[in-house]
């Protein structure tokens, strides 16, 4: 179980720095 909530933590922590990035990236 404690393997899979790691990688569920990752993925939560990747997908905010995808938005992050997304955010900072200038508008076209």
């Amino acid at each position: 179980m404690k393997p899979i909530w790691d990688m569920i933590d990752g993925f939560q922590l990747h997908l905010k720095l995808l938005s992050l990035v997304l955010f900072l990236m200038p508008l076209p």
